[in-house]
């Protein structure tokens, strides 16, 4: 099923249908104002349930007049006040749960004023105490004071004297170094001569290894090239060779398969002498299978000629014994027969039955020498066929032999050129016949080569003499340098010599020094401990000062706590109080708007206008014979008030029970009550439903009620937009102004507007 919500606006119709039935029900009930048994009990009369309003409980009844109303919104504000009620209700609990918590609280005040008190007396003696001990710690610092730059001092005095020891060790090696190096360059200047000879030596071999090296750049790019035309024509050999290897091989391969052939020949002579002989015998097949058939059919044709003989023989035997009784009646025609007619047809039948026994004896005996033969047939058929079973295999034998001899065939002619080939490269490779441009070229490099006349041996001869003499060049610079640095050294030596004795004498000054500071410092140790112990000590008293000053604060701060709990309090009962008259007025709103509030009121206001509008129509469609009244309170038995909607109905015998009155006298009074409900629902305000639609209905009243009922509609037209009647009474058809033919035809329901 489906459903869906489309309201129109400006002419055309928009689509207001939610993603499910559910959520579509709701937007119809938001729109509407009212749910879908209220739309039944009012502004639908559906067929057979005019009665609807009036069979609900009163209860019920009245709960749907309140739906007409719109009485609902009430409903909501009841609820809302309710809610109301108990939020300031949860406010007071709350209050009222901060205030004794409040009063618990300020009990203490006393105790934290005997704390203040405490605290600030041990305050006073701990800031005393702190004040002494701050001044004599005062002075063991200064006096640590005095000792720490007389440690510096020493310190200082240390560090001098390991920078003296330091410079005084830097100059005796510097000094050291000095005399090393004086003594090496006198040596060498005693070698003079000897290094100026052996560097000459030196500089001539030079010349002549500038020769060769000059030669060797040629001679090696000359190498280069040959070794490139020397591998150029290697690998032209090796291709060569490689071609006449695979050629070899595939003459062998080809001499293997040619050799094959007779063998191969035959084979396939044996295996062709084998697939004539299955042909023959696939021959023969095929005839025992057509003759096993015609034996088939002979067979077929004797089986069914010997079914036909025994019915003949069983009816001919039936005759018989018919014509065997005296007073026998002819078998064919059924007439009376003379004795000589009888013995006459008692001889032809027997003849006629002797020759069916004849034959059906004879073919007895075809049939089974038929069965003898086939059976024969069938199992040479069955021998053969085995044998045939050997036929794919030999048949494909016999193709791959076929294409084997081809082969074969094709590899002794291809064996040939193979072997011509072969014979061709051999001769290449033996004459050395192949790449003829790059053994030219690399003959013509082996001649350049020759005349470079470069003699590898003498050049490394000259490299080796090289190296024994190159010390030389060295040892002619040291030379140079001995002869510019020989002065110079020594004056750098006096030089040392005096930096050496100043340092000397100012290394015993800072010793004595040293001494005189130590001897200072020889009660510092104590006197840092003494300082530690008394800082430990006033640590001591400052720490119980802070926890002192901690303590006064604390209390302080609950004693100012306990002051600003004091006007909290005071704030939380006027709030309490508050909240107390707040919820006085929501629980007055609540019982406004409850069901005995304005509700009943509004209700009690729209009766006498619904009982009124009711009996109109009522005495219209009964002539003034029958009238409705509501009553919307009720006695108990206990003597109290109950909120109810009662129906009373009257007419001329009095008042009688809903349930007394005839079918048509119920309707009437249904349609009378619930026309003054739509007139209710299409006044109301909000979402008005200037809507009735009449299902069925008036077959319970005869003519005169019919047309009282049309008179009826008919005079309240002008209170509603739109009445929708639905009826299948034929004389009804002309009683409205519009009217929607619904009928049946072979393609399905069709509608027409008169």
């Amino acid at each position: 099923s489906a459903l869906e919500l489309h309201i129109r606006r400006n002419g055309s119709f928009r689509s207001f249908t939610a993603s499910t039935q559910r959520e579509t029900q709701a937007r119809i009930r938001d729109i509407l104002r009212m749910d879908y048994d209220t739309f039944i009990n009012s502004a639908l009369l559906l067929q057979g349930r005019a009665d609807e309003f009036t069979m609900k409980p009163p209860a019920e009844r009245k709960r749907i007049l309140a739906d007409i109303l719109g009485l609902s919104i009430y409903d909501e504000y009841e609820e809302r006040a309710k809610e109301l009620i108990k939020e300031k209700e949860q406010a007071e609990r709350e209050v009222q749960a901060r205030i004794q918590e409040i009063e618990r609280e300020l009990q203490h005040r006393k105790e934290y004023r005997r704390e203040l008190k405490a605290a600030k007396a041990e305050l006073g003696q701990l800031s005393s105490r702190a004040k002494d001990a701050e001044t004599e710690l005062q002075g063991l610092r200064d006096t640590l004071k005095t000792l720490e730059a007389q440690k510096l001092q020493l310190a200082d005095v240390e560090q001098r004297i390991q920078g003296a020891e330091v410079q005084l060790r830097d100059l005796d090696l510097q000094i050291q170094s000095h005399s090393q190096r004086l003594a090496a360059h006198e040596s060498v200047l005693e070698r003079r001569e000897q290094i100026q000879a052996g560097h000459t030596r030196l500089l001539q071999a030079r010349d002549e290894e500038a020769v060769y090296s000059a030669k060797l750049p040629q001679l090696l790019s000359l190498r280069e090239d040959a070794m490139r035309l020397e591998k150029a024509i290697t690998e032209t050999r090796q291709g060569l060779e490689l071609q006449a290897h695979i050629l070899a091989e595939r003459a062998a391969e080809l001499q293997e398969e040619a050799a094959q052939r007779p063998q191969l020949q035959s084979e396939h002579a044996q295996v062709s002498q084998q697939l004539h002989r299955l042909a023959a015998l696939q021959t023969k097949v095929q005839q025992a299978r057509q003759t096993i058939a015609e034996l088939s059919s002979e067979r077929s044709k004797l089986d069914a000629r010997n079914k036909d003989l025994i019915v003949e023989m069983k009816s001919l035997e039936e005759k018989l014994s018919l014509l065997r009784k005296p007073t026998a009646t002819c078998p064919l025609c059924y007439q009376d027969l003379s004795e000589d007619d009888r013995q006459r047809l008692l001889v032809q039948f027997r003849q006629d039955g002797r020759k069916q026994g004849d034959e059906y004896r004879a073919n007895r005996s075809r049939l089974k020498q038929l069965s003898s033969q086939t059976e024969s047939l069938q199992s040479d058929v069955e021998a053969i066929e085995a044998e045939l079973k050997k036929l794919p295999a030999l048949q494909g034998r016999e193709a791959t032999l076929r294409k084997a001899i081809q082969e074969a065939e094709e590899a002794g002619t291809r064996l040939e050129e193979q072997q011509l080939l072969l014979t061709s490269l051999r001769y290449q490779i033996e004459h050395r016949d192949f790449a003829a441009e790059e053994q030219q070229q690399l003959t013509a490099l082996q001649a350049r080569i020759s005349a470079l006349e470069y003699d590898s041996a003498a050049h490394e001869q000259l490299r080796q003499t090289l190296k024994a003499l190159e010390h030389f060049e060295a040892d002619r610079a040291e030379l140079e340098r001995a002869q510019e640095m020989l002065t110079e050294l020594r004056s750098n030596q006096q030089q040392l010599l005096k930096t050496r004795q100043q340092w000397a004498a100012t290394l015993a000054a800072d010793t004595e020094r040293h001494a005189e500071l130590a001897a200072a410092l020889a009660g510092f140790e104590g006197l840092a401990h003494s300082l530690q112990a008394k800082q430990q000590e006033a640590d001591e008293i400052r720490s119980r000062e802070g926890h002192a000053r901690q303590v006064l604060g604390a209390a302080q701060q609950k004693l100012d706590y306990c002051r600003f709990l004091a006007r909290e309090r005071r704030d939380r009962a006027r709030q309490q109080k508050t909240l107390a008259e707040e919820r006085g007025l929501y629980d007055e709103l609540r019982v406004a708007f409850g069901k005995r509030g304005l509700q009943a009121l509004i209700i009690e206001t729209v009766i006498p206008e619904l009982e009124e509008e009711a009996n109109e129509l009522l005495s219209r469609m009964t002539d003034g014979r029958m009238t409705v009244h509501f009553e919307t309170q009720r006695d108990t038995k206990a003597g109290s008030t109950i909120e109810t909607l009662d129906i009373k109905i009257s007419d001329e015998h009095g008042a009688r029970s809903y349930e007394m009155y005839s079918g048509g006298e119920a309707f009437r009074i249904n349609f009378a009550i619930r026309i003054a409900l739509s007139k209710l629902l299409a006044r109301r305000a909000g979402a008005q439903l200037q809507t009735l639609i009449i299902d069925e209905g008036f077959g319970t009243q005869d003519t005169d009620g019919r047309q009282k009922l049309v008179e009826a509609i008919n005079s309240i037209k002008e209170e509603f937009q739109r009445i929708i009647v639905i009826t299948h009474i034929e004389e009804l058809r002309d009683a409205f102004p519009v009217r929607i033919d619904v009928y049946k035809t072979a393609a399905g329901s069709q509608i027409s507007l008169n």
